[in-house]
């Protein structure tokens, strides 16, 4: 959620790039930042609330297609950061 709730973001694309950052820059506390991408920042939320169960997402077939791209890259970064 952006400012005031005014706005949703497109999950995960800040998650990737925060992930991304940390593996490039080798952080020490690895499990931290993912605890907090998955848990405090907003995927487990996104993952339940925003996806039907067939994978599809709430918005267009285009966003489906970023949304999902970048949850598989999001999860292939925290599984290396692991």
């Amino acid at each position: 959620m952006c400012l005031d709730s005014a706005v949703w973001r497109n999950y995960p694309q800040q998650e990737v790039t925060a992930s991304t950052l940390a593996l490039a820059l080798g952080t020490r506390k690895p499990m931290g930042i993912v605890d907090y991408l998955l848990n405090e920042n907003g995927v487990r939320f996104s993952l339940s609330n925003q996806y039907y169960k067939d994978g599809s997402v709430h918005e267009s077939p285009s966003d489906n297609h970023i949304q999902i791209g970048n949850m598989v890259r999001l999860f292939q970064t925290l599984e290396k950061l692991r």
